[in-house]
C-alpha cells in the first residue's frame, strides 16, 4: 500500500546522500578541486610515485565526498596529467576505480552502503574510522603494491606511452560521414579589443545648467546612481573613493569565502558528533544549508549538483526490498545460514564474509545491505555493531572484484574511454587479487577493532 511503501523510504539516507552532493558542490565552487589538480601534477615525479600519489588522493578524498564523486573528479585530472607526462594511464586509473572504494569503506559518508548501514545502525563517524580506518589504510599499501607488480613494466622511469588522438565524423554530400584523426596545434587566443573599464573610468558628467536649478546626476563607480545637490551650491559632492569600494567588496567577498573553507574544512570533524546531535544525515544536510547562507549567491546553480535519479532510485530500491523481504524468501535464506554464520567464530566469519562477497557481485552491495539490515538489527547489540562494520569494509571492497562490480569503476572507466579503454580481463588482473587480500587480511584487523568497540 501507498503508506507502507512510504514507510520502507529511509529519508535520513536521502538527507544524507542530498547533503553530501551539496557540501561537494560547495568544495568544487571554491576551487578545492583545482588545487588538488595542481597538487597532482605539480612536480615531475617517477611513475611509481605518482602512483602513490594519486592512490592516496584516491582514498582520502572518498571518505568526504563519496567514492562515486572522487572518481568523476579525479579521473578526468590524472588522465590529462598523464598525457602531459606520457604515462601509461592504465595503473592510475585502477588506482582511483580501487583505492576509492578501499579509502570510502572507513567513512559512513564515503560509499552509499555505508550510507544505509550508518542510518540504519546508528554507527557514528568515529566508530567507523576507528574499527575500519586501520584496516582501510593497510589495505590501500598492499593495493599500491599489487597495482605495481601486476604494471612494473609501464611503471619504470623511462617508459612513456602515446595516447590515441581523437577522432571526429565529417559528413559526406551524400550522408555519410568519414571519421578522421584529429591533430591540430593549438589556437592562438583571439585578439581581445581594448575597451574601456567602468571601474577606471566614470562616465562624462553632463554639463551643470545655466539657472543652477537642476541637480547633476553623478553614476558612482559601482554603478549607483547618487542625486547631487544644485550645482550653484557652495558645498560639492562627496564621492567615495573608488578603491574603497572595490575594498568593501573584496572584503565581504574574502570574509565568505575563508568562512565556507573553514567550515568545509572542520566538516569531517562535526561529523565526528553527529551521533550526539541530530543523526549523520541530518546533520550533513545542515551543513549544507549553513554553506548556502553564508555563500549569499543564487543556490540554483549548486542545487543543479543534486543527483535527482540518484535519489529516486534509492527510494525505489527502499520500496522494492521491502516487498522482497514481504515475500519471507530473505528470512528462509538468513534462517538457513545464520548457525554458519555468526561472526563471534572463525568459520562463521569466513561463511560471512564469502555470503557478503557473493551477495554484493550477484545482486549489488546496496541492495544486500538492504536485504540483510532487518536480520542484523535482531542480533545482540554487541555482535550486530561487530557485524555491521564487518558488512560494511567487505561488501564495500567486494566491489573491487570485477569491472561490473562497483559504480565507482564504471565511472573511471567510461570517463577515461576517450583516451583509454579499461577492459574487465584487465580490470580482473588487480581487482581479484586485490578483492581477495582485502578480504583475508582486512577482515582480520576489521574483527579484532570492532570487537573492542563492541
Amino acid at each position: 500500500s501507498p503508506p507502507e511503501a512510504y514507510a520502507a523510504v529511509n529519508l535520513e539516507t536521502l538527507a544524507l546522500l542530498t547533503g553530501c552532493m551539496l557540501v561537494s558542490a560547495h568544495m568544487d565552487k571554491q576551487g578545492l578541486y583545482d588545487a588538488l589538480s595542481r597538487l597532482l601534477g605539480s612536480a615531475q615525479t617517477t611513475p611509481a610515485l605518482f602512483l602513490v600519489r594519486v592512490s592516496t588522493a584516491s582514498a582520502l578524498c572518498s571518505m568526504v565526498i563519496t567514492n562515486d564523486a572522487t572518481c568523476i573528479i579525479l579521473t578526468p585530472l590524472v588522465v590529462l596529467a598523464c598525457k602531459r607526462r606520457k604515462l601509461h594511464p592504465a595503473p592510475h586509473l585502477m588506482a582511483i576505480a580501487t583505492c576509492t572504494n578501499i579509502g570510502s569503506a572507513c567513512s559512513p559518508i564515503g560509499n552509499p552502503q555505508n550510507m544505509l548501514v550508518a542510518s540504519v545502525s546508528g554507527l557514528s563517524f568515529l566508530q567507523f574510522l576507528a574499527g575500519i580506518g586501520l584496516a582501510s589504510a593497510v589495505g590501500t599499501v598492499i593495493n599500491v603494491g599489487i597495482i605495481y607488480g601486476v604494471y612494473k613494466k609501464r611503471l619504470t622511469p623511462t617508459s612513456t606511452y602515446e595516447f590515441k588522438q581523437p577522432r571526429e565524423s565529417l559528413p559526406l554530400p551524400n550522408g555519410a560521414a568519414v571519421e578522421v584523426t584529429v591533430d591540430s596545434p593549438p589556437k592562438a587566443p583571439l585578439p581581445v579589443p581594448e575597451v574601456s573599464s567602468v571601474a577606471n573610468h566614470s562616465p562624462p558628467r553632463p554639463p551643470p545648467e545655466a539657472d543652477g536649478g537642476l541637480a547633476a546626476v553623478v553614476e558612482c563607480p559601482m554603478g549607483e546612481e547618487l542625486l547631487s545637490a544644485s550645482t550653484d551650491q557652495s558645498f560639492k559632492l562627496a564621492r567615495l573613493p573608488q578603491k574603497f569600494l572595490h575594498l568593501l567588496r573584496n572584503a565581504a567577498v574574502s570574509w565568505r569565502s575563508s568562512a565556507i573553507r573553514l567550515l568545509l574544512v572542520a566538516f569531517p570533524v562535526i561529523l565526528l558528533a553527529a551521533d550526539r546531535w541530530i543523526g549523520l544525515g541530518w546533520l550533513t544536510l545542515l551543513v549544507a544549508v549553513a554553506l548556502f547562507v553564508i555563500d549569499g549567491d543564487p543556490p540554483r546553480p549548486l542545487l543543479a549538483h543534486i543527483d535527482g535519479n540518484l535519489l529516486l532510485f534509492f527510494s525505489g530500491l527502499f520500496v522494492a526490498v521491502a516487498g522482497v523481504n514481504a515475500t519471507g524468501v530473505p528470512s528462509m535464506v538468513w534462517d538457513a545460514l545464520s548457525p554458519y554464520a555468526s561472526v563471534r567464530s572463525l568459520v562463521g566469519t569466513l561463511v560471512f564474509m564469502a555470503v557478503t562477497v557473493v551477495g554484493s557481485n550477484v545482486v549489488s552491495n546496496v541492495p544486500l545491505v538492504l536485504l540483510m539490515a532487518p536480520k542484523v538489527l535482531q542480533l545482540p547489540s554487541s555482535d550486530a555493531e561487530l557485524t555491521w562494520l564487518l558488512l560494511a569494509w567487505i561488501s564495500t571492497v567486494a566491489g573491487n572484484l570485477t569491472l561490473l562490480g562497483s559504480v565507482a569503476n564504471l565511472i573511471v572507466a567510461a570517463k577515461a574511454s576517450d583516451s583509454y579503454e579499461l577492459t574487465f580481463v584487465e580490470y580482473l588482473k588487480v581487482g581479484l587479487p586485490s578483492t581477495a587480500i582485502m578480504c583475508f587480511a582486512g577482515s582480520p584487523l576489521v574483527w579484532v577493532l570492532g570487537s573492542k568497540l563492541a
